[in-house]
């Protein structure tokens, strides 16, 4: 049985085989605009009315022509919601009524799609103090969910408990609520520091005579969570895209984060995938400028049923960062260049933009920004 068991992690993390095109890819087949807003600016849209807060991101994602808003749900290992699984979130806990059912009908009201955004491991950040969560967090008195790390705390995505914490969280939202996808950002395994799973992992080897080596073993952890989570939308019976927003560099996903997006594509386990291609076309490093990044996923996808989607960077204007600055420095017209070079790319289904407070900031460059992408959105 163990022998069974090591070929079938195998098997799940190489499938290339492709499969029968999902009902969410074959309907949704509009060109999508989408807007990031983060669990920061939910809060701030919370005050002091959340519903007046939140239908002005609307507006302002519907006047410049965008379809689609991926809200942040869960980022902490808790939730803008009531959930038997995971504590409300500070900002939301003085608010009257759902906060994501409230989302739900005005984005219905403005003809957006919304996207509920989740952060699958993440539990804290900025401290490793188990005893400062919430009383009914769901690692509280279960602290063998999380991973040996010294800096924050975050759900060991080797533990099967932990996976069904997620998928059963998943399963929460698509049942009780009418939402149009399941969104994963670019955070998976936080470390590459062996002893982070390192009880599990001897575990795993104390019972199979030929053990996958510590990469593969926690590529398999995560293509399990993947793949769950794609079969328990799927079996929903419901059409709720799930998508997935890695970082830009394809390899270093593999190797630091142990995400392999390139089986994810291939063996169909989600339904869009959205890289976060936050560069310039005159980056410094070759290899990281905008056109040659995004010739690498339209590679990845070409042979898939995934669709593709771009993760831009409006954020980036003005920045001081190095080696960004330089280009970035008064680049109002960037964005809007990225969106006119992919927009008639019969490989490419449209872009998501990060995030709403930076897309739609008052500052003088922002404003001049946000026009020229209207414009290209708008542009038939």
């Amino acid at each position: 049985m163990k022998k069974i068991i090591a070929v079938i992690l195998t098997l799940i993390m190489l499938c290339g085989c492709k499969q029968k095109l999902p009902d969410t890819q074959q309907q949704q087949t509009d060109y999508l605009y989408g807007i990031w807003v983060t669990y920061a600016e939910l809060s701030n849209a919370a005050n002091p009315d959340f519903k007046t807060g939140f239908e002005d991101i609307c507006k302002n994602a519907q006047a410049i022509g965008a379809n689609a808003l991926f809200v942040h749900l869960r980022a902490f290992c808790d939730s803008v919601y009531p959930s038997k699984y995971f504590p409300l979130c500070s900002w939301a806990q003085n608010k009257e009524g759902d906060m994501l059912l409230i989302m739900s009908q005005i984005c219905k009201k403005y003809d957006l799609e919304l996207h509920g955004w989740i952060n699958p491991y993440r539990v804290a950040s900025s401290h490793s103090d188990i005893n400062s969560l919430p009383q009914n967090s769901p690692v509280r008195n279960n602290p063998q969910l999380l991973g040996n790390t010294a800096q924050g705390l975050y759900l060991n995505p080797a533990s099967a408990q932990a996976r069904k914490l997620v998928i059963d969280g998943v399963r929460e939202i698509i049942n009780g609520y009418d939402i149009d996808g399941i969104h994963f950002d670019d955070y998976f395994y936080p470390t590459t520091d062996e002893s982070f799973d390192k009880h599990l992992y001897e575990e795993y080897i104390s019972q199979n005579k030929n053990p996958l080596p510590l990469d593969v073993w926690r590529t398999v952890n995560v293509n399990l969570l993947i793949s769950g989570v794609y079969g328990a939308i799927k079996n929903s019976g419901k059409d709720v895209c799930f998508s997935v927003s890695p970082a830009a560099d394809i390899e270093k996903n593999k190797n630091t984060l142990y995400a392999d997006v390139k089986s994810w594509c291939q063996a169909g386990y989600i339904d869009m995938i959205i890289p976060q291609l936050y560069f310039g076309f005159d980056y410094p490093v070759e290899n990281f400028t905008f056109e040659r990044l995004l010739l690498d996923w339209i590679k990845l996808t070409k042979d898939s049923n995934t669709r593709l989607c771009i993760g831009l960077a409006p954020y980036k204007l003005d920045t001081d960062k190095e080696p960004d600055n330089q280009e970035w420095k008064n680049g109002t017209d960037i964005v809007a260049r990225q969106l006119l070079h992919i927009k008639n790319q019969a490989d490419i289904s449209g872009a998501v933009l990060f995030s709403s407070s930076y897309l739609f900031s008052k500052e003088e460059n922002f404003t001049i920004q946000k026009e020229n992408i209207k414009n290209v959105i708008k542009e038939k």
